[in-house]
């Protein structure tokens, strides 16, 4: 249950020993939105009660709704899922809570760095968008369940969120990264080493007509 898993605790009093790096980065880059065209994580994730994923949107504009990330472990909902709009970033955790943000961006072709935080033990949900905190509302849900597989650029559940353009700088960390780290990723791309998983080439599958490049990592300066 939500505060039974004691390694997150522990892993929770290192947050101000994480060291900073430049983020590496793949970009996953998406042709056309099919739902043949997708890519996932190359081995299940842990149970976590607190987490924190980001990454680098760089798409045009479009009036459906289009998948970011998901995860589905069994059941018939998503534990994580974060789509986007033309004016909205949407996040849902455990299928229970459900943020919505405002895009206040022309996301016609120009890239935007997005970090979701979630804690079962702080019950808190945040959004932020280009290093600034848009949302900070209460989680009420239990820890995201492991053994599971992340989907990159698809809703696994539905085809009718399909994703075109690139993703890329694509982390989940299990903890919540502070303010602060997160407007020093998106502004000078420095990643605390910490992290769970670093999506890129060496432990992504992709499938379908997905394809790969090492980028440059995208600093508020290169999406000015």
């Amino acid at each position: 249950m939500k505060r039974s898993i004691i390694v997150f605790v522990i892993m929770a009093f290192g947050i101000s020993f994480a060291a900073a790096y430049n983020c590496a980065s793949t970009a996953f880059d998406f042709p056309s939105p099919k739902a043949s065209d997708f890519a996932i994580n190359d081995g299940p994730i842990p149970d976590i009660a607190s987490a924190t994923i980001c990454g680098v949107v760089t798409a045009t504009r479009a009036s459906h709704e289009r998948a970011l990330l998901s995860y589905v472990r069994g059941g018939t909902s998503n534990e994580i899922l974060i789509t986007f709009t033309q004016n909205t970033l949407i996040t849902s955790v455990k299928g229970e809570t459900v943020n919505n943000v405002i895009l206040s961006i022309d996301l016609d072709g120009r890239a935007f760095h997005f970090c979701v935080t979630f804690s079962a033990f702080e019950d808190k949900l945040a959004t932020f968008v280009n290093g600034a905190m848009l949302s900070n509302q209460t989680y009420s849900g239990d820890a995201v369940t492991g053994g599971g597989f992340i989907a990159i650029g698809r809703n696994v559940l539905s085809d009718s969120t399909l994703f075109s353009g690139s993703i890329s700088n694509l982390y989940l960390w299990s903890r919540v990264l502070t303010a602060a780290e997160i407007e020093e990723m998106s502004s000078d791309c420095n990643c605390p080493s910490d992290y769970l998983i670093s999506f890129s080439s060496n432990n992504v599958l992709t499938i379908g007509d997905i394809t790969t490049r090492d980028e440059t990592c995208h600093s508020s300066s290169s999406r000015a």
